[in-house]
């Protein structure tokens, strides 16, 4: 399997590197595995308690691989875009994208809301990911020194946590006493992961380009078709490409099979 630098167009138009949609594909092959071990123990069908020991730092580790691989994006995103947007073009393209994804993560809390009710998302990973976007270009000119501020949202993230508040502080990471939610994923300390994956950006793929090739970090290797790594690799780079359809997908297909092998309807 051949790779260059870049995926192209015929128009030689740049589109993206292929380590990130390995990476994301990861990302969201392992979230989907939790979430099958998060519905088995929620809807009673095993006992899995996904809140404690390996299986908890195991779905952390998976939400911050994805949020940290979506600060990454946008930064790979912002370095091509500035050369052929306007400062207000630019600035437009981030709100509009980041917007698309909070109207998404509002369309999870009506759907949670009317299903479930108790433990509705009110703040969850597209939440984060809408409004993270949304305030990229602020960030983003800092490029790698986005790490000890990211290290400094996550330290506050950890204070906040400790407190309880008004409602309207949830998006925070302060929240009232009552409150319980199936996904939750507060601008603190989640936004110091996605400023991570900027200062992460900024630091390998300057100017939106592999800096390590050269270092031989990432060899390119002609692979041929049947290569077991090439399938592998392609899955999961496929899976990449297409996590937001997944994401949205995945919960409702779980749910689908789980009351097929139970034999009721778990909603």
């Amino acid at each position: 399997m051949n790779r260059n630098f870049y995926k192209k167009t015929d128009t030689n138009k740049i589109l993206r590197l292929w380590e990130i949609d390995f990476i994301r594909g990861f990302a969201i092959i392992s979230m989907i595995l939790f979430h099958i071990l998060f519905d088995l123990n929620y809807f009673n069908i095993a006992n899995i308690n996904t809140n404690i020991g390996l299986i908890r730092i195991y779905g952390y580790f998976t939400a911050s691989l994805f949020v940290f691989i979506a600060g990454v994006s946008v930064f790979l995103s912002s370095e091509r875009a500035k050369f052929s947007l306007s400062k207000e073009k630019y600035l437009l393209k981030y709100f509009k994208r980041g917007l698309f994804l909070f109207s998404l993560g509002l369309l999870i809390t009506t759907a949670t809301w009317i299903f479930i009710g108790s433990g509705t998302i009110i703040f969850g990973i597209l939440h984060l990911l809408g409004i993270s976007i949304i305030l990229s270009p602020f960030f983003i000119r800092f490029k790698k020194y986005n790490f000890f501020i990211g290290i400094f949202v996550i330290t506050i993230g950890f204070f906040f946590s400790q407190l309880s508040g008004p409602f309207y502080l949830i998006p925070l990471g302060i929240t009232p006493e009552w409150f319980y939610s199936l996904d939750y994923e507060p601008l603190f300390p989640w936004f110091g992961v996605f400023l991570l994956g900027i200062a992460t950006g900024a630091k390998f793929y300057p100017g939106g380009k592999r800096q390590f090739e050269k270092t031989g970090f990432i060899k390119e290797k002609s692979r041929k078709k049947q290569d077991e790594f090439s399938f592998f690799s392609e899955g999961l780079e496929f899976c990449g490409k297409h996590s937001l359809l997944i994401y949205l997908v995945h919960q409702p297909v779980i749910i689908l099979i789980l009351s097929l092998i139970s034999g009721k309807i778990l909603l």
